[in-house]
């Protein structure tokens, strides 16, 4: 990318600053602090690192909140780093670099259940649920291994994945549509006693 299509991306209006809609991030800069931006934008690394570079580069800015938006270094930081990452223009601190997505792809194509297990830790499920769907983690392989064998039956590659098929799993959901009886609920409270009169 370009050093002005970088600065025109950060420069645009954003979500990232839903409370000043007529914000320019790069407004009011000199031409030299918006090509040190630039250039710690296009060095790579995650939004909280590139939040850090920018703060000391925006150091001296101090024009002040007016009714474009805000002004201090630190706030202008902050905002500009979010941007960018919300641009694609950086990653996110926590994703994984491209090495560790590659090993964590390998791993999870090894051993997909991993993924499904993971996913089911991080639903928020009731542990009695999940143990429910633990014991059920074949079932749920089976569910993926039918997705890639319709995709290779149609004549094209597998692009289906462990980590974004059970990723879109909604367990919640899941144990809702199970029957009473394998949620651990009594029948007795759907089906009261009938009582017949002769």
């Amino acid at each position: 990318m370009t050093t002005r299509s970088i600065a025109d991306i950060l420069n645009a209006p954003s979500t990232s600053f839903a409370n000043y809609p007529s914000f320019r991030p790069l407004q009011g800069l000199s031409d030299t602090t918006i090509q040190r931006i630039v250039r710690a934008v296009q060095k790579g690394g995650g939004h909280m690192a590139l939040e850090r570079e920018l703060r000391n580069i925006l150091a001296g800015d101090q024009l002040g909140v007016g009714p474009g938006g805000p002004g201090p270094g630190i706030v202008r930081a902050s905002m500009l780093a979010t941007h960018a990452k919300d641009s694609g223009l950086v990653r996110r601190e926590d994703d994984p670099t491209p090495i560790q997505q590659d090993a964590i792809s390998e791993i999870f194509g090894e051993r997909p259940e991993l993924a499904f297990l993971g996913n089911l830790g991080e639903s928020g499920l009731a542990p009695r649920g999940q143990e429910l769907f633990r014991r059920r983690t074949s079932d749920f392989l089976n569910r993926f291994q039918t997705a890639v064998g319709q995709q290779l039956v149609s004549g094209q590659l597998p692009t289906l994945t462990p980590e974004s098929f059970f990723g879109k799993i909604n367990f919640q959901n899941e144990f809702l549509r199970l029957p009473p009886g394998e949620r651990g609920v009594s029948s007795g409270k759907f089906a009261p006693p009938t009582m017949f009169r002769f």
